[in-house]
């Protein structure tokens, strides 16, 4: 049984169940959040893990893709020169704009590793100027919608979901700022206390295997974490 949702609303479902987890696996996420949250997840080795980029040595959670995370304007809202850095999303034109969708951080891993980037960058109290012409979307499915849409005039958008945006000719611009590109590992760990931890052990190691990386990359569109994909 998949059970989708945003990242926060997960992890806060995995931890009100952790007496009786209901949940063997938790697929998706930021590498960040999944150390944030180590006491939910039980250790797995698994077979695979010394070809990723990124490794738990306590095998709770394990890589799995590497997200490429653009900065987008919605081109009916914006009309004149995009922004060159992030730092110009502080300007206070931006309120007339129509603001900028950041999915909020509490919820969402991407909005999670979103400020987590712009705070090492450029500091705390740019953030804070940042927030005061941002309208904090649910999550990361909510701000695509609200830019592709022109309720917002700019936001964040994962490269997949972007390309797929872009071919069907919505009115979206990526900005490759002077600071470069955000980016995210994503991964999966076993719950502890899982009800089936043979079979979420087989499941991970198949999402660790050559042969879903392939699939990944050839079918999904989307940059594998393990080496040589």
């Amino acid at each position: 049984e998949l059970v989708r949702a945003g990242t926060g609303e997960m992890l806060a479902r995995v931890r009100a169940e952790r007496q009786n987890p209901l949940g063997d696996v938790l697929w998706g996420g930021s590498l960040e959040t999944y150390t944030a949250n180590a006491d939910l997840f039980a250790p797995t080795t698994l077979i695979d893990a010394p070809r990723f980029l990124a490794q738990d040595p306590k095998g709770r959670w394990h890589a799995f893709t590497a997200n490429v995370i653009y900065l987008v304007v919605n081109t009916e809202r914006l009309r004149d020169a995009p922004p060159a850095s992030f730092e110009e999303l502080a300007d206070p034109r931006w309120r007339e704009l129509g603001g900028i969708a950041p999915p909020n951080p509490g919820a969402s891993a991407t909005g999670y590793t979103i400020v987590a980037a712009l705070a090492s960058l450029h500091g705390w109290p740019y953030v804070a100027s940042l927030l005061g012409n941002c309208r904090l979307t649910d999550s990361s499915d909510s701000m695509f919608k609200w830019v592709k849409d022109g309720e917002a005039a700019g936001g964040f958008l994962v490269e997949t979901t972007l390309r797929d945006a872009l071919a069907a000719g919505a009115p979206l611009r990526p900005i490759l700022t002077r600071e470069g590109l955000i980016t995210q590992t994503d991964g999966f760990g076993m719950i502890a206390g899982a009800r089936h931890p043979e079979a979420a052990a087989a499941f991970m190691r198949y999402l660790a295997s050559e042969e879903a990386h392939q699939i990944v990359r050839a079918q999904v569109g989307r940059r594998s974490a393990r080496e040589g994909i």
